[in-house]
């Protein structure tokens, strides 16, 4: 195990509790490839959640909304498309 995993896995466990936030994941890729994963606390705060793992999937509601508008405002900075196009 690298040397920072442990420090940074009890720093993320702090900032759950901190942040009362129920489970997260977390995972780092180095050229393509995962290198780390780590879930943290649970699925949810009801009384058959269970440990969040590589396979939990969780809802992102509208995040992904933002995604699509930075992407598209990048796209039309550079011209390959406009805001204004049906």
């Amino acid at each position: 195990m690298a040397k920072w995993v442990q420090s940074f896995e009890e720093y993320a466990k702090q900032l759950l509790e901190k942040g009362k936030i129920i489970g997260a994941s977390v995972g780092l890729a180095e050229n393509g490839e995962l290198s780390y994963f780590q879930g943290f606390g649970l699925t949810d705060n009801t009384d058959d959640a269970q440990a969040v793992t590589a396979d939990t999937v969780f809802g992102i509601g509208s995040v992904t909304k933002v995604f699509t508008c930075v992407a598209i405002m990048q796209l039309q900075e550079t011209g390959k498309l406009s805001v204004h196009d049906p």
